[in-house]
């Protein structure tokens, strides 16, 4: 009897201990270090999502530190402290983090995600270096067309729509403008073609490319095709067409503009252009026009197609916002958790919704990520007027990233600063190259061949310093 009962306490014991053990590790808090973009004022979206994100997380604390700035410099800094680097950072710079050894590759986590199944394959594989994933997608920016319907409504004209041609929407634009010789606050500019629109032209084509022919699996670009030097032509050409371009007007002088566009001359900012080019991050200006009745776009309604199709084809771009996880971090499944929630992720997202529809302050810059029915239905009751938008987002499936310098060895130099040569008596950079062949006295084919062999040089230098 004294056996057994020395047993059974015994055995009490063991239970007693193995229950504290489990409360404890359920009461276990781990603080995360959160290197932010925008997040460190008390108030501020990010913070007070942040925020959100501790409430519904009860053993996960977030330090916010600010990572504002050149995050190169901010991290060799922290990487010399005592504490080192953050567990979690917006980074814009994958591949020099990745060259310094600072980034976790994530892969075995975000794609073992089910949610992440549902971005864009394109979107999904943007931050890949080599075979490895090190960057978590937190938000993402389409670049295309914003249309003003009201105008072309008013003048009988079918407004521009999603998965029309380049063509097709020139030709409306320049059936409504009304830009020449125009001098009573009446002219109407039909569009503003963009700074970039060649080197979008150029990706639309069935392969790999995209931006200024960069073809992420070959890692190099293909300049001397003939689709590019139509793409600078047709470019070139608009720039000069002073009847119908935003860009035509160029050489008009502020008071002309006025003249012709009433308010301080700027065709858009009056609410005087039918098709403009810009990037989504501006629709939260645009909503907010709609609705406030002492701005010129009051009463205006206004849609975004992306991009139109070219030579047949129909690839949209973007660029877009990505977070790392530090290789030394040791908690990293907290860093996950908070990266998806303020990034790619469900949960995170319809509690920017919930936050948007208290206060229009909190209404998201970015759409979802996700190609979501219950994400995209909340998301545009914001932006009733943008059906052409949601389109977009809900049934395209080919993109293009243009923010390759967040993510590709050595493209920072390849497009802009890297040496082409000498011309004449002057030795111009790459970027020198493109730029007066669109927009001055150069002669494109004088210069491509050299350009192109510049350029992937450029490319497979970074690549191989990075031994990749």
């Amino acid at each position: 009897m004294k056996k057994l009962l020395i047993l059974v306490l015994s055995l009490v014991a063991v239970i007693s201990l193995v229950a504290c053990t489990d409360d404890e590790v359920q009461a276990e808090v781990v603080t995360i270090r959160y290197a932010a973009q925008n997040a460190v004022q008390e108030g501020s979206p990010e913070l007070v999502l942040i925020r959100e994100f501790e409430k519904l997380h009860e053993n996960i604390k977030v330090e916010v530190l600010d990572g504002t700035g050149n995050i190169i410099e901010k991290l060799t800094t922290w990487v010399t402290e005592e504490e080192g680097l953050p567990d979690l950072f917006f980074n814009s710079d994958l591949p020099q983090t990745h060259k310094n050894d600072w980034i976790l590759d994530v892969t075995s986590l975000i794609t073992a995600d089910a949610e992440y199944q549902n971005v864009a394959a394109d979107i999904r594989n943007a931050s890949k270096i080599g075979a490895g994933i090190y960057g978590i997608p937190s938000g993402i920016f389409y670049n295309g067309y914003f249309v003003d319907k009201t105008l072309f409504e008013n003048a009988n004209l079918d407004a521009p729509t999603y998965g029309q041609t380049i063509q097709q929407v020139l030709n409306v634009s320049k059936t409504l403008a009304k830009q020449v010789g125009v001098k009573d606050g009446s002219g109407i500019s039909g569009i503003r073609i963009g700074d970039d629109m060649a080197l979008w032209l150029m990706a639309q084509v069935n392969d790999g490319r995209g931006f200024y022919t960069y073809n992420p699996t070959t890692g190099t670009v293909s300049l001397t095709d003939q689709i590019v030097a139509d793409s600078i032509a047709l470019q070139k050409s608009l720039l000069a067409e002073s009847s119908y371009t935003w860009e035509g007007l160029n050489s008009l002088s502020n008071d002309d503009k006025i003249a012709m566009f009433g308010g301080n001359g700027n065709a858009n900012d009056q609410a005087r252009i039918g098709v403009f080019s810009d990037w989504t991050w501006a629709m939260g200006g645009y909503a907010s026009g709609m609705a406030n009745q002492t701005s010129p776009r009051y009463n205006h309604e206004f849609d975004f197609i992306g991009l139109p199709s070219y030579n047949g084809v129909n690839k949209n771009m973007f660029t877009m916002d990505f977070l790392s996880i530090a290789k030394t971090s040791k908690h990293v499944d907290a860093a996950w958790a908070l990266a998806k929630f303020i990034g790619y992720g469900k949960e995170g997202y319809l509690k920017r919704l919930e936050l948007a529809k208290e206060d229009a302050a909190f209404t998201p810059n970015f759409p979802p990520l996700q190609n979501d029915a219950t994400l995209l239905n909340q998301y545009f009751e914001l932006y009733p007027t943008f059906t052409e938008y949601r389109k977009l987002i809900t049934n395209h499936t080919a993109f293009f990233n243009e923010g390759l310098g967040k993510v590709v060895p050595g493209w920072s130099a390849a497009r802009w600063s890297a040496t082409y040569g000498v011309v004449g008596e002057a030795t111009v950079s790459v970027g020198d190259i493109v730029w007066r062949s669109i927009n001055s006295d150069y002669v494109w084919a004088d210069y491509v061949v050299q350009l192109n062999t510049v350029v992937n040089k450029t490319l497979a230098d970074a690549r191989a310093a990075l031994g990749i």
